[in-house]
């Protein structure tokens, strides 16, 4: 249940000095709100939103953006400083996730065209897609900002999602942005600042890949089994459900 949490005089929060981020958690002290980020997980488009709550606008750049309020590992026992606020994390489907990793950071930045470590290792730095997750653990020991963006979804939150008052998927962004007008008085609009879509269909992908997509997120899949399914299953129960017909 959302609990308003409205000050009496806006023009307070301008004035005050931004929270600071509580190690993993970015606290919005003056509404008490926490948020804990997701890598990959439309967290810059969060941190936009808090920030604008805490009275400064944040750059456009997605890396200034992150460098402000940077994701951290969860630690539980940075939770008792935010234990009274409205504590919530933004999730996304594990596959999904991982495809925008590649489409965002390795095609349209290419950043590991940047990376030392590549150089030498007998890795492509603009694999194709196969390439890529077929040889993610090497490109993870390699690329130390891939090994970021692709750690299980539990690294960032846990394994007892109770912590949370809420939980949102990155398709619940606008449910988010009303939940915060309710909490706050203000309303806020959405930028999203660093949108990846990937177009990139799972049961299109090698079997090879397919495979590999699975070992990498099927831990993520049953930590948020309440709110995603696994494109294999889906596709065996579309496949049943043809059978049967």
């Amino acid at each position: 249940m959302i609990v308003s949490k409205i000050k009496p005089d806006p023009r307070h929060i301008a004035a005050t000095p931004p929270a600071l981020n509580k190690g993993m958690v970015i606290a919005v002290e003056d509404y008490e709100i926490g948020y804990v980020p997701v890598s990959q997980a439309a967290c810059t488009t969060v941190k936009d939103m808090l920030g604008k709550l805490m009275g400064r606008s944040l750059p456009a750049d997605p890396d200034r953006v992150h460098r402000m309020f940077p994701t951290r590992r969860f630690r539980p026992d940075q939770l008792t400083a935010i234990e009274d606020f409205f504590r919530f994390t933004v999730v996304r489907d594990p596959v999904d996730r991982l495809l925008s990793v590649y489409s965002d950071r390795v095609m349209k930045r290419e950043e590991l065209r940047a990376s030392p470590r590549l150089r030498g290792s007998g890795l492509p730095p603009r694999p194709d897609i196969d390439v890529f997750f077929q040889n993610l653990d090497g490109y993870k020991n390699h690329a130390s900002v891939i090994k970021h963006h692709v750690m299980k979804q539990s690294v960032f939150i846990g394994m007892n999602l109770g912590y949370f008052d809420r939980i949102y998927t990155t398709d619940d962004l606008a449910t988010l942005r009303n939940d915060l007008w309710a909490m706050t008085g203000r309303k806020l609009t959405t930028r999203h600042l660093n949108a990846a879509p990937h177009g990139i269909i799972f049961d299109d992908l090698a079997p090879e890949t397919q495979a590999a997509l699975r070992a990498q997120t099927q831990d993520d899949y049953r930590l948020l089994s309440a709110w995603f399914t696994p494109p294999w299953v889906t596709a065996r129960s579309a496949q049943s459900s043809l059978d049967a017909g």
